[in-house]
């Protein structure tokens, strides 16, 4: 099955997308914690994109070529990145923020370079 070595990113990638589309109105309040929404961000798209690397890996038809694997797993999940941010503008109580953005490209790059370290590329 071709999506089978993905079904972790996609789980994953379902469960982003709920939270990064709820009303703000319905987001936990931090206690005034600075930053943590950018934390958060880079925390579940770091994790979105290791996932996403690991399964491009253990894809059998492209284990072959691993640096592309590698490159459309990181595109993937900036273009996710790049629309979940945008279709903030379409929800009520809910902003765009370039901010939330640049925190998900970093947490990306993040996932990257600990998939690396892990697999010792």
């Amino acid at each position: 099955m071709i999506l089978w070595p993905h079904i972790y990113t996609i789980a994953w990638a379902a469960v982003t997308a709920i939270l990064i589309l709820l009303p703000g109105s319905q987001m936990p309040d931090t206690g005034g914690l600075v930053g943590f929404d950018k934390v958060a961000h880079f925390g579940v798209f770091a994790l979105l994109s290791l996932l996403a690397i690991i399964g491009s890996y253990k894809h059998k038809r492209i284990a072959n070529k691993r640096f592309n694997a590698t490159f459309a797993a990181v595109v993937s999940c900036i273009v996710y990145s790049i629309l979940l941010e945008g279709a903030q503008l379409l929800i009520t109580d809910s902003q765009f923020d370039v901010l939330d953005m640049v925190a998900n490209i970093i947490g990306i790059a993040g996932g990257t370079i600990i998939f690396l370290i892990i697999y010792k590329l």
